[in-house]
């Protein structure tokens, strides 16, 4: 489970059990902290949703696909445990409420649900943003990957093309970031994992052919 969904959903009481399409999901987040949550609550978020806020914005405005929490860990593409991929895991099937489970608390009586908005998120400051000690001022350019010089991502990016363990990964800026990998193997580039559990990423042009 995503830290930054937890905190979302959290924030904006978005019911994750309503919607089978994860771009739902993702949009209704979106919307809800753009029409539904105060600006107090707004402030309070962590620096990373409020950059997942903004980069999903974005790509509502321009009907692209919503990117994922970056600190989602798809288990069947990149396994956490670097140290025992090989060990077998044991998966089942979650069990099904019964009949007379709630998944979603009632509507009280006389109470109505309040519709799901559908209109564009708009844009959000926060007053008093606090910035991690790492992260210099975003100046508004990007780095060889596309990513803007300055944000969590492109210093992510930097630390995967030295090349770096998720162990350390996560001791140093408090989480994983398997769909960054992810998303730098779409965009064409090369990422690898070495014996030592170290995940190597390579740009697109300094690929050997």
């Amino acid at each position: 489970m995503s830290k930054i969904q937890e905190e979302l959903l959290s924030a904006t009481k978005v019911k994750a059990t309503k919607y089978e399409d994860r771009q739902d999901l993702l949009g209704a987040i979106a919307r809800a902290i753009s029409d539904k949550i105060s600006e107090e609550t707004f402030s309070k978020l962590s620096d990373e949703a409020v950059e997942w806020y903004d980069s999903a914005r974005v790509c509502i405005n321009k009907k692209q696909e919503i990117p994922e929490f970056p600190d989602l860990e798809p288990l069947d593409e990149y396994p956490p445990n670097e140290e025992n991929d090989e060990e077998g895991r044991e998966t089942s099937a979650s069990p099904e409420p019964s009949e007379t489970e709630n998944v979603d608390p009632p509507v009280e009586a006389g109470g109505q649900e309040e519709p799901e908005s559908t209109a564009t998120p708009k844009t959000r400051k926060v007053k008093k943003k606090k910035q991690p000690e790492y992260n210099p001022e975003v100046t508004g350019e990007k780095d060889k990957f596309g990513i803007y010089i300055g944000t969590r991502s492109s210093d992510i990016a930097a630390a995967f093309e030295k090349g770096i363990r998720m162990r350390d990964l996560k001791e140093k800026y408090g989480q994983n970031y398997y769909n960054l990998l992810k998303d730098m193997t779409k965009a064409g580039h090369l990422v690898e994992k070495h014996e030592d559990g170290t995940f190597k990423l390579t740009h697109k042009d300094d690929i050997k052919k």
